[in-house]
């Protein structure tokens, strides 16, 4: 769950994909993470996984300076061509195909959503705490429909999953 405006997202995305041909939009936020997206004024440039030592970089960085690591909010806003260019019957990371398009010459945009509230909502106790957060109503059972869902693979903002003292998950904040 997330405070971040879906609509202002989609908004910024439309504007921005007439202007430059964006395939896709992603929010970011300045934290930190092992598994950073590189951002610069220009949008994504490359990713990289600090816990296994590797770094993609897919296009050099904008000259113009603005460059950073970022952590990606597990939101992706596409553009119909997206689908265009994905492989029928691929399948694959959609990360690694943003690099290799980018590598190619697209455009992938960033939007910095830092300090804007953001759960993983991945356990039956997180989707509570994040219902709790928002004044969202419980369901019947008390957990999420279905028996809750898949937990966010690695997009989690620093502190995600299960705090290690096994207590109640708290609110976190991009940038915290």
């Amino acid at each position: 769950m997330t405070a971040v405006d879906l609509a202002a997202l989609y908004r910024t995305h439309v504007e921005e994909a007439a202007r430059d041909g964006r395939l896709a939009t992603l929010p970011v936020a300045e934290r930190s993470t092992s598994r950073p997206l590189l951002v610069d004024g220009a949008g994504i440039y490359g990713r990289a996984n600090r816990s296994e030592g590797w770094e993609v970089v897919a296009r050099p960085p904008d000259p113009a300076g603005g460059a950073r690591e970022c952590g990606f909010a597990g939101i992706h806003v596409l553009s119909e061509r997206v689908f265009a260019r994905s492989g029928a019957g691929e399948v694959r990371s959609i990360m690694e195909s943003y690099m290799e398009w980018i590598g190619e010459g697209e455009r992938v945009g960033a939007v910095d959503v830092t300090g804007t509230p953001w759960y993983d909502i991945g356990t039956p106790e997180r989707l509570a705490a994040a219902r709790r957060a928002f004044g969202a109503a419980p369901s019947a059972s008390g957990a999420a429909p279905g028996g809750g869902g898949a937990p966010a693979a690695g997009n989690a903002p620093p502190g995600g999953g299960a705090p290690p003292d096994g207590g109640t998950p708290r609110e976190r904040r991009f940038g915290e």
